[in-house]
């Protein structure tokens, strides 16, 4: 599995006592494997954990695609995942 951060935006909240900043990063998760069914479960783990989490998550995109030349499949996932702070 591979992952990387495809955008951050970040906001300032401003509140009664103090100015929270939130961001709302959005990350490409690859799961690499040898064939499409391990890589469909791999992905669905992942999904799993992602909506297990304390915080705000929004599974934006899911898709397929094959690596011809590696002789690999990837299942690629793409979430937003909102927290507070930098």
């Amino acid at each position: 599995m591979v992952y990387n951060v495809v955008s951050n935006p970040r906001e300032q909240c401003f509140g009664a006592s103090q100015a929270v900043a939130v961001s709302s990063p959005r990350y490409q998760f690859t799961c690499w494997a040898q064939n499409q069914a391990d890589a469909v479960t791999t992905c669905a783990a992942l999904r799993t954990a992602l909506l297990a989490m304390t915080v705000p998550v929004s599974l934006v995109n899911e898709y397929h695609l094959r690596e011809p030349e590696a002789r690999l499949f990837r299942r690629d996932l793409d979430a937003v995942i909102a927290h507070a702070g930098e």
